[in-house]
């Protein structure tokens, strides 16, 4: 039996700590403590550090402008600026 992989997802507030067998559970472990979870915010452990799961940018589209999430406008005006 496989242990459980560390994540860790972006949320409004601070990282939420996530223990997750793959990527698909981990962002539904996420959705359990916030709303609009998307991939571009997911970090995996690769045993040294944190690192993405998948590119940002690959995942914007994603985002519906009707309902745009505060903290990815902050945080994608950090990265243009």
């Amino acid at each position: 039996m496989a242990g459980l992989t560390s994540y860790r997802y972006r949320g409004r507030y601070g990282y939420i700590m996530i223990g997750a067998t793959d990527d698909d559970d981990a962002q539904r472990e996420a959705r359990r403590s916030t709303v609009n979870v998307t991939t571009e915010f997911l970090e995996r452990w690769d045993g040294e550090r944190y690192v993405p799961v998948v590119d940002a940018s690959a995942h914007a589209a994603e985002r519906t402008p009707e309902e745009p999430d505060r903290q990815t406008t902050v945080w994608h005006t950090r990265l243009v600026s």
